[in-house]
């Protein structure tokens, strides 16, 4: 380990020791039970409030492989935070700000961690986003012999290209990765696996983490007119600098998770001149993350609450304009909201230059296709409860199972699905 001094006279430890000052330090603690990883939060606040920083970063490190990223874009108000049972006036504990604290002082420090005997098995991962990065440092702890292979250029998934660099700066996921690739796990980029099952010729396990990168089309008329976009594509390249300037543009993203959200903050960012959100149920039931929708809304970004799109129309084969109906809620549907119901003679018109579609995200129809012993449903890989797919030996987990989900619900897939694996090797 590093020879490594506190500054005592940091205002940002200042501020998280009085911080950790306040939490409860609860017995089975609701913030750990929130957490998809469960993440053991009164110990490692129990270790800042004692002075033990070096051992507050290794109980982080052991449940949690991607700190510094999970504390920036977890929803922490839905998860520990909003589970927290401090109710001073201040609120809950400012869990996230202070794993970020923790997490960047980790990033000074050489922690190493324990691995077991070699178990003489081999280990493919297909897809190097958070679940098969995940999956592959826990199984290379348990004594496997593990080789992920990414089709991109660079490790990393969603992390490194479709979060926004306001929310995520790539250098934080960037050293994350670095990390679990000094552990011992082979990364193998540039490498696209088209028919996993012959991977199984050499290997003795198969784990299947593509993500979902592929954007859900919206089905109505003048969906192929110049300007329409899809929202997870125009997040990458916005990301990576290709995305022009939207001055004097006008944009509608039509959705109401964080994916819809990001695009509407990144077109405010390349300088549209109009910025609607269009979701079709009302704020208490769109999914995206309320601090990230409020931070919108600061920007300038408008919101059309209850309203669904029908029509985008065309003029010399560009979006001039979107053509919507207002909606009432209705019955509770099987996602557990409210059925938005079009409400008749309610159309009305918005002028636009650009649609944003983020209504929700599949797994890449050509993966599907080249693997079709490979049980899926509506686009997603269908699984059992120990993540194994339709074909024994060959797993699923993160997004290609769930659909665009949380970055902490893919690494929570992507611990179970070591466990659940490493069962099987061992049951032979």
């Amino acid at each position: 380990m590093k020879n490594y001094k506190i500054d005592l006279s940091n205002r940002s430890l200042q501020w998280t020791s009085i911080e950790a000052a306040r939490c409860l330090s609860c017995y089975d603690a609701p913030c750990s039970q929130a957490c998809p990883v469960h993440i053991d939060v009164p110990a490692f606040i129990r270790r800042i409030k004692t002075g033990d920083f070096i051992g507050a970063v290794t109980v982080l490190r052991k449940d949690l492989a991607f700190p510094d990223t999970c504390a920036l874009v977890c929803p922490h108000l839905k998860l520990c935070e909003g589970a927290c049972c401090n109710t001073e006036l201040s609120g809950p504990i400012k869990i996230g700000a202070i794993q970020h604290f923790v997490a960047t002082l980790g990033k000074e420090l050489e922690i190493k961690e324990k691995r077991l005997e070699p178990s003489g098995k081999k280990i493919a991962i297909v897809g190097a986003g958070p679940a098969g990065l995940v999956a592959g440092k826990d199984l290379v702890a348990l004594g496997h012999d593990v080789t992920v292979f990414e089709s991109q250029s660079i490790p990393g998934g969603l992390l490194t290209n479709g979060i926004p660099a306001y929310r995520l700066p790539k250098e934080v996921s960037d050293e994350e990765i670095k990390y679990i690739k000094e552990m011992g796990l082979a990364i193998r980029t540039g490498d696209r696996i088209d028919d996993v099952k012959k991977l199984l010729d050499k290997f003795d396990a198969v784990l299947i983490a593509i993500g979902a990168h592929e954007g859900l089309p919206l089905d109505i008329p003048g969906k192929e007119l110049k300007g329409v976009k899809q929202g997870i594509d125009f997040i990458k390249s916005f990301n990576a600098g290709a995305e022009k300037s939207l001055s004097g543009k006008r944009v509608a993203v039509i959705g109401g998770g964080d994916v819809a959200i990001d695009a509407a903050r990144c077109s405010i960012r390349l300088n549209a001149e109009k910025v609607y959100v269009i979701y079709r149920r009302s704020f208490d039931e769109m999914p995206a993350y309320g601090p990230e929708i409020d931070d919108a809304k600061k920007e300038g970004v408008e919101f059309l609450i209850q309203a669904v799109p029908t029509k985008i129309i065309g003029e010399n084969g560009n979006v001039k304009s979107l053509e919507c109906v207002k909606t009432k809620l209705g019955e509770m549907d099987e996602s557990g909201r409210r059925r938005p119901i079009p409400i008749p003679e309610s159309k009305f018109e918005i002028e636009t230059d650009v649609v944003i579609e983020a209504i929700g995200q599949k797994v890449d129809e050509s993966f599907i296709r080249n693997n079709p012993d490979i049980e899926n449903a509506r686009g997603l890989i269908k699984v059992d409860d120990s993540f194994m797919t339709s074909q024994r030996g060959i797993f699923a987990a993160g997004d290609v199972v769930r659909g665009g989900s949380t970055v902490i619900q893919s690494i929570a897939d992507g611990k179970r699905a070591a466990v659940e694996i490493d069962k099987f090797l061992r049951r032979g």
